[in-house]
């Protein structure tokens, strides 16, 4: 009877260590802006940090990159440990990509990403509120209402991305 009770609940942590459980979607999520906004101020990923002086040198897809995986989710990668950029290929040009789906109207947590139609370039940051994200600038992290407020927003192509967990609770 001993050996049974033991065989029963090997076999019972078995199968209970095979299970994958499902994320807490909503929860990953506000993990992603909260983590976002304890960010505000902070110089890290911003010109400021890096060498190098110039357009486009915010390390703002290692921002949303960071912070993604700091909130428990396995971001999207170019290679191991390198993320996919804001633009061609990446957050702003891709149609699809695994665990998240382009949605027309945002969440807070969710991936913006924008090209500005004047010079082309491309920049990604994290929706908190309506009329506010939190990327990077120059300087530091911000908040801010990017691409919300930048007087173009009608010729630019602005993307957010919506993490949806498992790739089979993706439309």
């Amino acid at each position: 009877m001993k050996s049974r009770t033991i065989l029963s609940l090997f076999l019972g942590i078995s199968l209970i260590s095979n299970i994958v459980a499902e994320p807490d979607v909503p929860a990953i999520r506000e993990g992603i802006a909260a983590r976002a906004e304890l960010q505000v101020g902070c110089a890290y990923w911003s010109n400021a940090a890096y060498s190098g002086s110039g357009r486009n040198t915010n390390k703002n897809n290692y921002f949303v990159y960071d912070i993604g995986n700091l909130a428990g989710v396995k971001m999207p990668e170019v290679s191991e440990g390198v993320p996919i950029g804001e633009g061609v290929g990446g957050w702003g040009t891709l149609s699809t990509l695994k665990n998240w789906t382009l949605v027309n109207a945002p969440q807070r947590g969710d991936i913006v990403a924008a090209r500005d139609p004047i010079d082309n370039t491309y920049h990604v940051g994290i929706f908190i509120s309506a009329g506010t994200t939190i990327s990077t600038n120059p300087i530091d992290i911000s908040r801010s209402n990017w691409p919300f407020g930048s007087g173009s927003e009608e010729g630019e192509d602005i993307r957010y991305w919506n993490y949806c967990g498992l790739e089979e609770n993706c439309p």
